[in-house]
């Protein structure tokens, strides 16, 4: 499901340059040597937008390249230019009545920033989604009334996806792409307190709440190296254990 990197030297004469890139990204549209013909700006959305990062090619460290949300960049070989395609893109909540017969779609918590990753709770009154509506990307929560949403983190990197109630509605789950990696969380929506679940497997890609109010759903690599699904009690790792057979 990732993207990877490679460098290759096409003088076969010449020592192969290690590759410190290798399959780290989620997706990528687009790439170019800038002009020292070591960086290179790759078009990726490990961070949930897809934005122009540079890539040193020979120690893999990766930084924003201004913030400029884009893809399919192309730079001047002798000069300091590089043209891309502007990602512009509008998008919103929209509510949709599943009974025959009713009212059409309806927008939710109108915004002219992005809103993604919505999840609602066990008993429909509440919403959380994602929005960047006050410069950055942050977990929102609102009610079923439309209600103004009002921001529940404060997070200084990253963008939380993969939101999930637990099932009495206190606890929300999500995770954070990080440039380091993605990181999981559970936020108190009484207190807002934000902490890292204690889970009894590392490396974990994903969490969820399940059916029960303490019952966390996760997958993680497994010492196979392969991914696998596991399931535990909130705040006993040694119950964890794995549900699933990937091969």
């Amino acid at each position: 499901p990732f993207a990877a990197v490679n460098v290759y030297t096409l003088d076969y004469r010449a020592p192969q340059v290690p590759s410190k890139l290798g399959e780290r990204f989620n997706r990528i549209n687009g790439m170019t040597w800038l002009s020292d013909s070591r960086h290179a700006v790759i078009a990726n959305d490990d961070l949930g937008v897809m934005e122009l990062w540079r890539v040193d090619t020979q120690t893999g460290l990766m930084e924003r390249f201004g913030g400029l949300a884009g893809q399919f960049p192309s730079a001047a070989r002798q000069r300091d230019v590089l043209v891309f395609a502007h990602v512009d893109r509008s998008s919103g909540l929209l509510r949709l009545p599943l009974q025959p017969g009713a009212e059409a779609a309806t927008l939710l918590y109108a915004s002219n920033r992005t809103e993604s990753a919505p999840a609602v709770s066990a008993d429909g009154r509440q919403l959380a989604f994602v929005s960047d509506r006050a410069g950055s990307a942050q977990i929102y929560l609102g009610d079923a009334h439309n209600v103004a949403p009002r921001a529940i983190t404060a997070l200084k990197a990253g963008r939380p996806f993969d939101l999930s109630f637990s099932s009495d509605g206190r606890q929300l789950a999500f995770s954070v792409r990080l440039p380091a990696g993605i990181q999981a969380a559970l936020l108190d929506l009484g207190t807002r307190q934000q902490r890292r679940p204690d889970l009894g497997v590392g490396s974990a890609i994903d969490l969820r709440f399940g059916a029960e109010a303490d019952q966390l759903l996760f997958a993680a690599f497994g010492s196979d190296g392969a991914p696998h699904i596991y399931t535990q009690q909130l705040g006993q790792p040694a119950s964890a254990r794995r549900l699933s057979e990937c091969v």
